[in-house]
């Protein structure tokens, strides 16, 4: 996905693929800011990772999924951009970090968590 948009009071499930298998993540953080601060946090098991089975080995890898709640997402200002990242320390030590991804926030007509 090139583009994540955020509809407030929804709860949506993002993805993000990391290049280890989930058996060598020792701590996984995926974080929402807006306005360069955090607003939402998930880690542990708020984080649910699944190993990517491919026929090279060193292609090998795994998937991180989050679902927002719809308080999480009310918690963003509609029509300003946020950001996400995913940070990530493997059992040898190595943190990794990912880019840093855009998202649109978008209101909807009726508000709050229904």
């Amino acid at each position: 996905m090139d583009k994540y948009i955020i509809r407030r009071g929804t709860t949506p499930t993002h993805t993000f693929t990391l290049p280890v298998k989930s058996e060598d993540v020792e701590a996984i953080y995926v974080t929402y800011a807006q306005f360069e601060t955090a607003v939402v946090e998930l880690s542990g098991d708020d984080v649910s990772l699944t190993d990517v089975d491919t026929d090279a080995e060193s292609d090998s890898g795994s998937v991180a999924s989050i679902t927002l709640s719809q308080t999480d997402t009310l918690l963003f200002n509609s029509g300003a951009s946020a950001q996400v990242q995913v940070r990530f320390k493997s059992n040898d030590g190595t943190a990794f970090a990912s880019q840093k991804i855009k998202i649109i926030i978008e209101d909807v007509v009726k508000d709050g968590v229904i």
